[in-house]
């Protein structure tokens, strides 16, 4: 009987190491992430070598897929930054509300500044997005409507 079970242990080992030593492929990796990929997005669309045409589909898509995001606190800050580059690349590309996706970003960068889960300095770098996105604002909407000629 022990002979039996050693045999049947040996058996299970080389049924187990046989598709390793013949080179069979591997088994399928985890699907990925979808809040990392998401984030990935952000990082394509904020990197400022990236044409405007590229930074928006970098967003768009990031948004969609942040959608999937399972992470509340990961999918409510990537979504604020995402947006933030969405209005951006808007501007950039005279298409889209770029001042309506500027609103909807500042509103979820007021939420992560309130987070007490997070660390300080993504907090931190919550308020620096805001005050960016508010400065680009405030800017484009005074190139919008340019001050009267002098009389």
């Amino acid at each position: 009987m022990r002979a039996s079970r050693q045999r049947a242990v040996a058996l299970a080992l080389c049924a187990a190491l046989l598709p390793v030593q013949l080179g069979a492929a591997p088994t399928k990796p985890p699907a990925p992430d979808p809040c990392q990929q998401a984030l990935a997005f952000e990082k394509r669309a904020a990197d400022g070598s990236a044409a405007p045409n590229d930074a928006y589909a970098a967003a768009r898509d990031g948004l969609d897929t942040n959608e999937h995001c399972t992470d509340a606190e990961m999918h409510l800050i990537t979504k604020g930054y995402l947006l933030s580059m969405l209005a951006i690349s808007e501007h950039a590309l005279d298409k889209g509300d770029w001042r309506m996706h500027f609103l909807q970003a500042d509103a979820l960068l007021i939420q992560c500044e309130r987070l007490k889960t997070v660390p300080p300095s993504v907090t931190s770098d919550c308020r620096l997005q805001q005050s960016y996105n508010r400065g680009l604002a405030s800017l484009w909407a005074r190139e919008s409507f340019p001050s009267p000629p002098p009389r």
